[in-house]
């Protein structure tokens, strides 16, 4: 299979669960899911292919730069200026989950497309379907938005750590890792002000 289509395949997976709850299960309406389906496969070859032009112009730093580049554009662009889920919205958005979340869209993808994302595979789908089951059950037995909101931006920060020893294949970086906890406090920040 083409790399591109497996790319979006792991992109579609990666959201699948947080999707199908806020959009089919919380928001009742299946059709806004499958349509959710059609938008981030968009969104993924967007990503595939500043992934690929990134590799060509940063080499092994292209995953660094595309994480950031990804979270940044999917926080900015969509949730900010498309979906209105800015700081000071009103709407309860939870800021380091949401780039977390985009900056998933691109990294889980790139790491079971990519031979070197090998060393972190297993982490990382175990997280992802750790985070799938607990929220899925937690949301169909509570049908709390709120909490389920919750779960989704903590679900993903910590898939987010998981891509440390991909990051990392070539020597420790410590700011990396300084900005994966900032996340976390990101996170405590948002929910402390919600």
């Amino acid at each position: 299979m083409p790399e591109i289509f497996l790319f979006i395949l792991f992109a579609l997976l990666t959201i699948a669960a947080g999707e199908f709850q806020n959009l089919a299960l919380l928001h009742g309406n299946p059709f806004f899911f499958l349509g959710a389906l059609v938008v981030y496969s968009i969104v993924a070859i967007v990503f595939y292919f500043i992934g690929k032009v990134l590799d060509k112009i940063t080499g092994r730093r292209a995953d660094i730069f595309g994480y950031f580049i990804a979270g940044l554009i999917g926080l900015v662009i969509i949730e900010w200026i498309l979906l209105k889920n800015h700081p000071g919205s009103g709407k309860g958005a939870l800021q380091a989950g949401m780039f977390a979340w985009w900056a998933a869209l691109y990294m889980v993808p790139r790491i079971f497309t990519k031979e070197e994302g090998k060393v972190a595979r297993k982490r990382v789908a175990i997280a992802l379907i750790a985070y799938s089951v607990i929220s899925l059950a937690v949301t169909i037995a509570t049908f709390n938005g709120a909490f389920t909101g919750l779960l989704l931006a903590l679900g993903f920060i910590i898939i987010n750590f998981q891509f440390l020893p991909y990051f990392e294949r070539d020597g420790k970086r410590r700011w990396l890792r300084i900005f994966m906890w900032l996340l976390i406090i990101g996170f405590i920040v948002n929910v402390a002000m919600w």
